[in-house]
C-alpha cells in the first residue's frame, strides 16, 4: 500500500505513516482524531474548526483511496451530501 500523509497534532507537524492495520473507516477516524487532540464525534460533526475539519478530510482521503470506497457510500458515513465530499 502506498504511504499516506498524515498529520500529527500540529498542521506543521508532518510525517508519512503506512497503513499497515487499519481495515475499516472507523478505526481511521478514530486516529485521526486522536492524533489532532479530538473525538470521532466532533470529526463527525458539522464543525469547521482546523481541528475537526483536518481529520475528516484525512479519513475521507484515506476512505477514497484506500478503503476504495464509493462517494454516496462516504457522504452518508460522514453524515453530508456526495457533493461535498
Amino acid at each position: 500500500m502506498s504511504p499516506l500523509l498524515i498529520l500529527n497534532t500540529s498542521p506543521q507537524d508532518v510525517r508519512l505513516w503506512r497503513h499497515t492495520e487499519m481495515k475499516n473507516l472507523n478505526e481511521f477516524i478514530e486516529m485521526a482524531a486522536k492524533s489532532f487532540g479530538t473525538t470521532p464525534e466532533m470529526v463527525l460533526s458539522e464543525s469547521q474548526k482546523r481541528v475537526h475539519a483536518m481529520p475528516r478530510h484525512m479519513a475521507i482521503y484515506y476512505a477514497t483511496t484506500s478503503l476504495k470506497m464509493k462517494v454516496c457510500d462516504i457522504a452518508v458515513a460522514f453524515n453530508r451530501k456526495h457533493s461535498t465530499i
